[in-house]
């Protein structure tokens, strides 16, 4: 398996949009640890860039864990993001990875969970409330089931 790297989250959103990018967050895959990632693929991070191995969330009695390793995929990573809209990733092609349909949804001006496991982190809960603010003045909304499943969990 090779190693690849996917730009993923707020910086690629905003590109998306128009907007300024901020720090870039770089998502890994087909590696055991990151400082093999960085050296097989003779990445060298900015001071702002933000590397990391890919991750896979499993719940595990009613608790969420998360895993990483080179069988992880990006498809694995966006299922965590809290926002459909941040659930898009960049390979170094360039070409979108968007598993939830977060490209609709940024042109719709949504934002929705993109999975069940955003149930398992009340770290969402700010997360979203931080996106909102952050794009109520170009007209996001919350959609409906993820308003619902919000409330529930806190």
């Amino acid at each position: 398996m090779s190693i690849r790297r996917h730009l993923v989250g707020r910086a690629l959103r905003n590109r998306l949009l128009d907007l300024p990018q901020g720090p870039r967050e770089w998502v890994f895959t087909g590696a055991e640890s990151l400082t093999r990632a960085l050296q097989e693929s003779g990445f060298q991070p900015a001071a702002e860039d933000q590397p990391r191995l890919a991750r896979r969330g499993r719940i595990e009695q009613g608790r969420l864990y998360l895993e990483t390793g080179p069988e992880v995929r990006i498809e694995d990573e966006l299922a965590l993001a809290p926002l459909t809209i941040d659930a898009l990733a960049e390979d170094e092609s360039g070409r979108l990875i968007d598993p939830h349909g977060g490209r609709e949804h940024l042109d719709e001006g949504l934002l929705r969970h993109p999975s069940p496991l955003f149930g398992h982190d009340i770290l969402n809960l700010l997360r979203v409330a931080l996106a909102g603010a952050e794009l109520r003045q170009w007209g996001f909304r919350l959609a409906h089931g993820t308003h619902g499943l919000m409330k529930r969990m806190a």
